[in-house]
Formats: C-alpha cells, structure tokens, sequence
C-alpha cells in the first residue's frame, strides 16, 4: 500500500523571502490550510520517502491562495537562493493526514496498478494514471501499450475493489 499521496507540485518563486508557489493535484485546496508538516521530494526520490530512508518533511510556517495556486513558506526558508532548490519539486502528505473520502471516492494511488476487467471477466489492462479534469476523472488504462480512457461513471465502472487491485467496467463499443 502506497503510504505517500502526492498534493502538489512546486512551480517558482513567489517574492523574495523563499515563498513557494505550487499548483495543488489535490481535488481541495481548503485541505492545504490543515497542514502544518509536508514532505518535499524531486520525483525520483519517491522510493526512498517510501522506505523512510531519508527526512523529507519540512514545517510549513505560512500559507495562503493566489488564483489556481497555493503560496507557502518552509521554515527556515527565508531567502530566494535557499528556496530554488525546491523548484520542481512534488509535495506529498503521509496516508494519515489525507482527507476521509466520501462513498465512491478512491485515492488514485489506490487506483494504480489495479487491474481492468470487462463484466465477462476479461482481462482489459492495469491502470497506468487517473486523469483529473473539472467535469469526469478519467482512467487510463494499458492494454497492449496502447491507453484507453474510461471516464470514472457509473455507467462504465461497475466495481472498484481496493482491496483486490480489481475494476470492472462495462464499455461500449469502440473504446478498445
């Protein structure tokens, strides 16, 4: 189980005393305000976070929203030559402090790898990413390295189990 959720991503500067400015993959940016620890990574260093090989959690000691983005300050971060290192980089929450979700609401790093299967039990693909847009989440899924797009509704997606890494979905002629 994946104990990391990614939230956002570090995208410049903001003023001259090392404020961050980042853009949220998060679906509430209201749950940025709740934080006080977050864990600051370049997206190769994944696997150490998940192994807890190094201390990546930085203190967040101020915050606010500007348009689509989110602002914040590191502690001890107080200058624009400390903050540049952090530059590209993704920031991530421990499993503990993500939001509860409501019925129907999936972690999407819950929902990769799981593997597809149309209602006959055919095997579809495994998904490989969860498109987040403004109207329909959309699964995408590998299938003879080939993505099909599945928009998550009720009337393609018939099951989801965490647990078993397994979607059952029902689709209609030509998404494959």
């Amino acid at each position: 189980m994946i104990n990391y959720f990614r939230i956002a991503k570090i995208v410049s500067l903001h003023g001259i005393n090392g404020d961050l400015k980042c853009i949220s993959t998060t679906f509430d940016n209201d749950r940025f305000s709740l934080l006080k620890k977050i864990y600051v990574i370049a997206e190769s260093e994944y696997e150490l976070l998940e192994k807890n090989n190094i201390d990546y959690q930085k203190e967040i000691s101020d915050i606010k929203f500007l348009n689509n983005a989110v602002v914040f300050k590191i502690r001890g971060v107080d200058s624009v030559e400390d903050a540049k290192k952090y530059i590209g980089r993704e920031i991530y929450i421990n499993r503990e402090e993500a939001l509860p979700l409501k019925n129907d609401e999936y972690y999407i790093p819950d929902l990769i790898l799981c593997d597809v299967y149309d209602t006959n039990m055919i095997h579809i693909g495994k998904v490989v990413d969860v498109d987040i847009n403004n109207k329909d989440d959309i699964l995408v899924v590998r299938r003879d390295k080939k993505d099909i797009f599945i928009p998550m509704v009720k009337v393609f997606i018939k099951s989801i189990n965490i647990t078993e890494k397994k979607i059952i979905v029902e689709l209609i002629e030509g998404m494959l």
